[in-house]
């Protein structure tokens, strides 16, 4: 039992390193490609959709300042839940943030900080809030359940952006009646998997809107896993097989043997036949009654020489 729970195992964690694999959509941004970037995500919290649909358009490539203006749209139709957190993770790495909107409801500031967690392991670089940090919640602000938008501008530093920079993964944090949520989703518009609640309410078994496609790396890690979970097996089997027990031929003892053996068990009262197999003697009984009280007689006489006699009437030898 404890060899197929090992197997299991390496197989399940096999199977889950191949859909990590498949998850990730990184998305390369540059002033001709994907420019500006559409997005949008479904989560299912068991008792609502959180839905919404946004864009990234993003400038000031080869510089020093990169400007990323940002349009979201909650279109979840229960009241109250509300978006209140969103985020990004972008390489190349920046080293300082700004923020700006017209609105002053809605998203109010930003952070910047490699690791930032929205809830539930949902980790980006990038965050804007409703709540005055990523990690908070409110249930007056962000952007409105039934269509509310806002647009905002953020600013990020580094010594030198390149001609294009790499968006992955976005992430987002609801207010809802049974508390936050937090997930991830793609840039190619199939929300990925995310956490439950991220506390303050029960979790509403969330799920993602479709599943990713495994790619060919992952189905070739899977192969790998399972062809060397057959070859373990294999070997245990062969390890725990039972040995299988072969009788040894029965050989005819020569004359000359049953004289030298047990000379007197050769008397027609006895009706006994004594011979050899390699080295230890056996007892052939044609009449097994007196064939026990021979037996009882001689090993009284030589106990050390009948040690190990088999008493056996299937011998099959006609005196």
């Amino acid at each position: 039992m404890t060899f197929w729970l090992g197997m299991i195992r390496s197989c399940l964690a096999a199977v889950a390193l191949a859909s990590f694999g498949a998850g990730s959509h990184a998305v390369i941004v540059s002033s001709g490609s994907n420019n500006p970037l559409g997005f949008s995500w479904s989560y299912n919290t068991g008792l609502s959709l959180l839905t919404g649909s946004g864009s990234m358009t993003v400038g000031g490539f080869n510089s020093s300042l990169l400007s990323i203006t940002v349009s979201l749209t909650n279109t979840s139709s229960l009241a109250g839940n509300n978006l209140i957190a969103f985020g990004f993770g972008i390489n190349s790495d920046a080293t300082s943030i700004g923020f700006a909107d017209s609105d002053a409801s809605g998203i109010v500031g930003a952070s910047l900080s490699d690791g930032t967690n929205l809830g539930n392991g949902v980790s980006v670089e990038v965050c804007v809030w409703a709540a005055g940090s990523c990690q908070g919640d409110t249930s007056t602000g962000g952007i409105f359940a039934g269509g509310g938008t806002d647009t905002f501008s953020i600013l990020l530093g580094s010594t030198i952006w390149g001609n294009s920079v790499e968006i992955d993964p976005l992430g987002f944090k609801y207010h809802t009646g049974t508390g936050p949520y937090a997930f991830t989703s793609t840039m190619s518009g199939s929300s990925s998997s995310g956490g439950g609640s991220s506390g303050g309410g029960s979790s509403g078994g969330g799920s993602s809107g479709s599943v990713p496609e495994p790619g060919t790396g992952s189905l070739a890690l899977l192969s790998l896993a399972l062809l060397g979970a057959g070859f373990a097996l294999r070997r245990e089997r062969q390890r725990t097989r039972p040995a299988v027990w072969e009788p040894r031929p029965r050989l005819k003892a020569p004359a000359r043997g049953l004289s030298l053996l047990a000379p007197r068990l050769l008397s027609r009262r006895a009706g006994v036949i004594a011979c050899c197999e390699g080295q230890l003697p056996r007892l052939a009984v044609v009449r097994p009654p007196a064939a026990r009280r021979l037996v009882r007689g001689v090993r009284g006489a030589c106990a050390t020489a009948l040690e190990g006699i088999v008493v056996s009437d299937a011998l099959g030898v006609d005196l």
